[in-house]
């Protein structure tokens, strides 16, 4: 086989296997395992890391090429397209340690269909915090403008704690 053709594959098993990633991923956020098993959750949540290790040794091995004068131009482009592929990727690691998840007691202060959005102030504590969730037409649709409260899970950015997505929302009974 070529060596064009071999790198073809390469790259489209991993783009492949990091789309099956972000789409479990999804659909593991929200809890929904009836497509997507638990255990191949757990499984899979080995991807990126053996994407990040495949792509590093592959670049090792082709910088080693370069430096030993054994490679031709196509080849410093796909150690190019490596590089940019293995910065990709530490960017996902570095995005999902700055993640933080939440629960707490909200009311709802208003619905934005539109931007499909919740905006809630929580309940607890002295400082009323008002925070804004994308959430599912699902989470929209169901809840109340007003004095009911929720037990809310979401994700947040740690750089910004007034913005999330909610992942949970239970109606907590008077």
């Amino acid at each position: 086989m070529r060596k064009i053709t071999k790198r073809i594959i390469g790259i489209a098993v991993g783009l492949l296997l990091w789309g099956f990633f972000s789409i479990q991923e999804e659909l593991a956020f929200y809890g929904i395992y009836s497509l997507i098993s638990y255990g191949v959750h757990e499984i899979s949540s080995f991807i990126p890391f053996i994407c990040l290790f495949a792509t590093l040794i592959w670049l090792i091995i082709l910088i080693k090429q370069i430096l030993q004068k054994k490679t031709t131009r196509e080849d410093k482009w796909f150690a190019l397209l490596l590089v940019v592929l293995l910065v990709f990727q530490a960017r996902y690691f570095y995005t999902q340690k700055q993640e933080r998840s939440a629960m707490m007691v909200v009311t709802i202060q208003s619905v934005d269909d539109r931007n499909g959005t919740i905006t809630v102030t929580n309940v607890d504590g002295d400082e009323k915090s008002v925070i804004v969730l994308e959430a599912l037409d699902l989470f929209r649709n169901m809840v109340v403008v007003g004095e009911q409260q929720y037990l809310a899970s979401y994700d947040y950015h740690m750089d910004n704690p007034n913005e999330g997505k909610l992942s949970r929302l239970m109606i907590i009974a008077d």
